[in-house]
């Protein structure tokens, strides 16, 4: 008879459970995959060529449904035919004052104690010295800016460092008599947003565009709000602040101007968005001047949904809108893009050229020598068409 120790009987019972153990989960692993197999198989059978069609046009059909809901909100909005001809040569003078006005702001940021007369900028053009300057629109809420400048540090300010190391710094550096050092600062103050001018022909309200093409791009975070008047739409909320930071000065700098004159309101880029808002705004709180309204605007972005654009056409049917076909913030916001959408309003003056990048196809002076060179049309171009409309 064959006897086990205690130890030999433990070892025995482990090899068994794990052997039991193991075998357990063998079979629940090939059962498992047994069933996989038998669940996918099912799956292969009830997919019929006429399911995998429909699951195919779902993934792909997608993009088209978007290209006929994009075409359809265009269709929605009818503009009105402005009942004023588009005029190259204040076109010409407009685009100046847009780049005006983008001086005008820089020259705030730069000099705190400029005050906002455009004849002392390198831009001011001598077409412009018929005009008088009757008001510089300030942001109402101030603007930070920093910049990094060298400074001369005195050596006795260095040691105030507090630490061993200023310490030493300070004894071997004693018989300097100052220390450089790069100081970051910022400058709080605020700046200009538009200039308004008046002459014995007509008058001019224009806006700042924006300067780098990346704050543009910041300004497509999109968000929409009602617009002021009930029953106009929704417009893009980041340009209604905008506007409605500096709307009170340019209604009371309006007042000034001669009702019985034409009245040009122009921008390029965010200045166009802020140009569309005021001519709006200014038709609605200034009705005299309603009928000589005429907007210009370069470049720029959609700022409201169709609601608000067929309202905007009514009021102010003068206006003309100026595109680079190549430019893509003018195609921003997306017209439908989470349940809200955007289209233009103006009658569309366009011209194609492509410098193979966003910033050159945006920018101020490509807009201006196309103007200047009078390559802009109102005339439906020619381009083969790929299936769209």
């Amino acid at each position: 008879m064959v006897k086990f120790t205690r130890r030999q009987l433990l070892l025995t019972g482990l090899a068994t459970g794990i052997t039991v153990t193991g075998t357990h989960r063998y079979f629940q692993l090939q059962s498992n995959q047994k069933r996989q197999a038998e669940l996918e198989a099912l799956a292969r059978a009830k997919v019929s060529q006429r399911d995998a069609y429909d699951v195919l046009k779902s993934w792909f059909g997608a993009g088209d449904e978007k290209i006929e809901d994009a075409l359809k909100l265009k269709e929605a909005v009818t503009l009105a035919t402005p009942t004023i001809p588009y005029n190259r040569a204040m076109s010409k003078l407009l685009i100046q004052c847009s780049r005006i006005c983008t001086y005008q702001y820089a020259m705030s940021k730069l000099n705190p104690t400029y005050d906002g007369a455009i004849k002392a900028l390198p831009a001011y053009s001598k077409q412009l010295d018929g005009y008088t300057q009757i008001a510089s629109i300030k942001a109402s809420d101030s603007e930070g800016i920093e910049d990094s400048v060298e400074v001369e540090v005195p050596s006795d300010l260095e040691s105030q460092q507090g630490s061993l190391e200023g310490e030493l710094n300070h004894s071997r550096k004693r018989l300097e008599k100052t220390l450089k050092q790069v100081v970051t600062i910022k400058s709080v103050i605020p700046v200009y947003q538009a200039f308004v001018l008046s002459s014995q022909k007509n008058n001019i309200i224009a806006f700042r565009g924006t300067n780098r093409t990346s704050e543009m791009v910041q300004n497509f975070l999109i968000f929409q709000q009602d617009y002021s008047e009930v029953g106009y739409g929704k417009i893009h909320e980041g340009f209604a602040d905008a506007y409605q930071a500096i709307a009170q000065q340019v209604r009371d700098a309006a007042q000034k101007l001669n009702p019985a004159l034409p009245c040009y309101i122009t921008g390029h880029s965010l200045g166009g968005a802020l140009a569309t808002l005021a001519a709006l705004d200014l038709a609605l709180h200034l009705p005299q001047l309603k009928p000589r309204l005429q907007l210009y605007t370069y470049a720029s972005p959609r700022v409201g949904n169709p609601e608000f654009a067929t309202r905007h056409t009514q009021i102010i049917p003068n206006s003309y809108r100026v595109i680079n076909l190549a430019d893509a913030i003018t195609l921003g916001p997306p017209r439908n893009f989470q349940g809200m959408t955007f289209t233009h309003v103006g009658q569309v003056w366009s011209f194609l050229v492509n410098a193979g990048d966003i910033d050159p196809n945006h920018s101020f002076n490509t807009y201006r020598l196309a103007v200047l060179r009078e390559v802009e049309t109102d005339q439906t171009r020619t381009y083969p068409l790929a299936g769209t409309r």
